[in-house]
């Protein structure tokens, strides 16, 4: 898995980057030298409270691959910086590489290493989960 660092967190902010996963195109075009496209869409955090800031994903072409690329750049206040580090940034980064697992499987038909949730992340969603 490659890693990134797209884009740059705002100043005085606190970035956090995932990796991009390298997948290979079908069709291939030679010659290419650069990034020929971009495609990005960005997500503005409206709760809860204490969050500040946007994530995004972005996938371009590269060379003779495709790269995904998430990036988040937020900062937190309060109460939301202790629940970032506890609850939400474990269950983000899962929630994370389980769409990078998926978009690979959409490309290419199956999922090289899946993603794997650590003890963490299963205690959270189990916790988490609604009760039926």
């Amino acid at each position: 898995m490659d890693r990134t660092a797209r884009h740059p967190g705002m100043p005085g902010e606190f970035g956090h980057r995932h990796a991009g996963r390298r997948v290979r195109d079908r069709q291939r075009e030679g010659g290419v030298e650069q990034v020929v496209d971009v495609i990005a869409g960005r997500f503005t955090f409206t709760g809860p409270r204490g969050f500040d800031g946007f994530h995004e994903y972005a996938v371009s072409a590269e060379h003779d691959h495709t790269m995904l690329g998430h990036a988040l750049a937020m900062s937190t206040h309060g109460p939301a910086r202790l629940t970032w580090l506890l609850t939400f940034r474990p269950l983000h980064d899962a929630l994370i590489e389980d769409s990078f697992d998926r978009a690979e499987h959409t490309v290419t038909g199956i999922v090289a290493r899946p993603a794997r949730w650590s003890a963490t992340v299963r205690r959270l969603r189990l916790r988490l989960a609604p009760r039926t």
